[in-house]
């Protein structure tokens, strides 16, 4: 758990890639399932991928795997140039993809709790339309996903660095999501 005040969930923003631009078959040794891709497990090295979606070579690229990106050199660059926590970059080989040197998995090591929602069993003392993010188990990262969901999320100061980078490909969207009311949620 993190010293520093978690952010208002109201002001985190969604990691996602803009499509319509180039897609990327992962080449896996093994079946992985997306969530381990995104926590950068049960990757064996070396990591390639294959052209699957014809279009322009962006700064952040899809998949075909919920929320797992390759991204560039550039992107990994704005992250860096503010000493972002919580992600890792594993180098990633583009067969047949001229100007595509330095790409890398996106991968998240940062946490916090859970996502609740309308779709959650009623809970006492939320609205039972509203949107909540438990962040009283963040661990303080700049990119971090929600035990619940497979969504990056990126606090303020983290999206504004990529805003800043001009990078192509990419979009950040609102969570759509609120803080607990204070006091947290009873159990029951």
């Amino acid at each position: 758990m993190s010293t520093i005040d978690p952010p208002n969930p109201s002001t985190l923003l969604i990691l996602g890639d803009g499509r319509g631009a180039l897609g990327i078959n992962l080449r896996l040794a093994r079946k992985t399932t997306s969530r381990e891709l995104l926590i950068g497990q049960g990757i064996v090295a070396p990591l390639t991928g294959f052209v699957g979606e014809k279009g322009r070579l962006g700064d952040v690229i899809h998949t075909f795997r919920p929320s797992v990106y390759i991204v560039s050199p550039r992107f990994v660059s704005a992250l860096r140039a503010i000493d972002a926590t919580g992600w890792t970059a594993t180098p990633i080989e583009l067969e047949d993809l001229a100007g595509a040197d330095g790409y890398a998995l996106f991968g998240v090591t940062g946490r916090c709790g859970r996502t609740i929602g309308a779709s959650d069993i009623p809970t006492p003392g939320l609205h039972p339309y509203g949107r909540y993010l438990d962040m009283s188990t963040w661990d303080g990262s700049d990119v971090f996903l929600p035990e619940s969901c497979d969504c990056i999320f990126l606090t303020p100061r983290c999206a504004s660095a990529l805003k800043r980078a001009n990078l192509v490909n990419i979009r950040l969207d609102p969570t759509g999501l609120e803080a607990l009311p204070s006091g947290g949620v009873s159990e029951g």
